[in-house]
């Protein structure tokens, strides 16, 4: 690349960047805010809800099922893989001469 070229691309990807850092930049909080100075009454709930139980979650099926189903076959696809190749390529590459 040429030099000129070279010192183009890397004002430009360092103009990006510093572009990208200065609007990323946390907004001045020398304002004040409405929200900070009003508070807000929360209403009791109308149905008063029970405490959760210690009961443990039941698993939904597709852990339970379907994702070690796919381990095994994800293992046994790379195992026969590796032993097709053997069989097919490592096997052909060496004959014993009598």
């Amino acid at each position: 690349m040429r030099p000129i070229a070279s010192l183009l691309l890397a004002a430009t990807l360092f103009a990006l960047t510093g572009s990208l850092a200065v609007a990323q930049e946390a907004p001045s909080t020398t304002g004040s805010t409405i929200a900070s100075t009003t508070t807000i009454q929360v209403p009791a709930p109308a149905i008063p809800v029970p405490p959760a139980d210690d009961e443990p979650e039941k698993i939904d099926w597709t852990y339970r099922y379907l994702i070690p189903t796919g381990l095994i076959l994800g293992a046994a696809a790379i195992f026969f893989t590796a032993l097709n190749y053997f069989l097919r390529v490592v096997r052909s590459r060496y004959r014993v001469i009598k």
